[in-house]
Order: C-alpha cells, then sequence, then structure tokens
C-alpha cells in the first residue's frame, strides 16, 4: 500500500512521467509501455535489493535504529525537496521536466542508426535504446529513494509488488495522456 501510493505520487509529472508521455506520442503506445515498464520495474527491483542491503548492513554493526533515522531522514528530504519543486522557480533557471523529457527523446531519436535493420531488430533496438533511457532518468529519482527506504524498513517483496502496480498504473496514464496528445498535436512540433 504504502510503496504503490509513494511512487504514483512521485511518478506522476516527473521526468520518466514525461519521457513515457512523448514517447507514446512519438512511437506509439505499445513501445512507450515496454520501455517504461520494463525501465521502472528493473529499478524497482535494484532498489528494493539495495533496500534489504541498506537493512542488513546495520545488523552487523548491532543497531536497526541507524535504519530507522536514515529512513526517517531520507523521508523529510524528500519533502522538503518536492515543496522546493512546487515553487514557482524564477525565468531562465532552467529546463521544466516536460521540456527535459522532450531533448532526450529527440536525441535519442537523432542517434538512429543509419542501417536499414529488420523491422523486428529495429523494434528491439529502439525499446532497449528508450528503456536504457527512462532507466537512466529514474536513478537517483525520488520513487528510487522512496522505494530503497520503504525495502529497508518494510517487507521488500510487498514494496516491490506495491512499486511495480504504482508504475504501472502511473506508466498507463502516461501512455493515455500521450494517446490524448499526439490527436491535437503533430510529430513535427
Amino acid at each position: 500500500g504504502e510503496s504503490l501510493i509513494s511512487i504514483l505520487l512521485s511518478e506522476l509529472g516527473d521526468k520518466t512521467f514525461f519521457l513515457t508521455v512523448v514517447l507514446a506520442v512519438r512511437r506509439g503506445r505499445a513501445m512507450a509501455l515496454a520501455a517504461s515498464l520494463s525501465a521502472l520495474w528493473v529499478m524497482t527491483g535494484v532498489s528494493s535489493a539495495l533496500g534489504v542491503a541498506l537493512r542488513s548492513f546495520p545488523k552487523s554493526l548491532g543497531s536497526q535504529h541507524i535504519v530507522d533515522l536514515s529512513a526517517a531522514a531520507l523521508m523529510v528530504i524528500f519533502g522538503v525537496q518536492a515543496l522546493r519543486e512546487s515553487m514557482p522557480s524564477k525565468e531562465g533557471e532552467g529546463e521544466n521536466e516536460k521540456d527535459e523529457a522532450e531533448s532526450e527523446i529527440d536525441n535519442a531519436l537523432s542517434k538512429k542508426n543509419g542501417d536499414r535493420m529488420a523491422a523486428s531488430t529495429s523494434v528491439v533496438y529502439d525499446w532497449l535504446r528508450f528503456s536504457v533511457l527512462i532507466f537512466l532518468a529514474e536513478w537517483g529519482d525520488r520513487s528510487m529513494l522512496a522505494t530503497v527506504t520503504l525495502a529497508a524498513t518494510r517487507s521488500p517483496v510487498g514494496v516491490f509488488i506495491g512499486g511495480c502496480i504504482g508504475h504501472l498504473s502511473a506508466a498507463i496514464l502516461a501512455v493515455a495522456c500521450g494517446s490524448i496528445l499526439e490527436k491535437y498535436i503533430s510529430e513535427r512540433v
């Protein structure tokens, strides 16, 4: 429950959310969903494993108290970061999440291999490129750190399952937004 809610809330409007929206518009819903889910589920597995490792480390020192304090500190940091990001930014202070996502997709699309590959190879190649792009965008993100924290203090299996369901929900919503947008926006824009 906690991981599902925390993942879903942290992913809405996030860089990976916009990457999935843009990918759905430019490469189709199936590609966007497949690339997004494969990257995010692998990240959820990695994050859960890191949480288990974090939980095991203090046991060797003889204190679970360190994990609890670290988890509380991370949650406070997430809250402060979320509040800072919700404040209106000054002009020229950098790109927003949507612009960054669009720029990364443009870069990935411009690096298309010049050779004429078979259609199935091209699809697998595109899926792999976009999955890696989303994985790297997610690395160190709030949802990753929240998953590590929850897996360190709760059931890692429950955190993994809840995280995967949260990512599935956010990815489906992002693909639906992309599907709606593609009706109104030309790909050339």
